[in-house]
């Protein structure tokens, strides 16, 4: 959920479907546990300021490609 700021989270599926959501203050994301994500900060001079919640099954989601 961002606090402060705007962002793009830019999302991949399993299948390569790829789509970019735009976060801003009040937004709501939440990731497929199989689907890789990245998050950009949409500003080159704003601090984007986000709260994530993660409950991993036994390992983090790092998945290198």
């Amino acid at each position: 959920r961002p606090l402060l700021g705007e962002a793009v989270i830019e999302t991949e599926t399993k299948d390569g479907v790829k789509k970019d959501y735009e976060m801003k203050p009040g937004s709501f994301l939440a990731v497929g546990p199989e689907d890789t994500h990245r998050v950009r900060n949409a500003s080159k001079d704003k601090e984007f300021v986000f709260f994530i919640a993660q409950a991993p099954r036994g390992k983090y989601d790092f998945i290198p490609k």
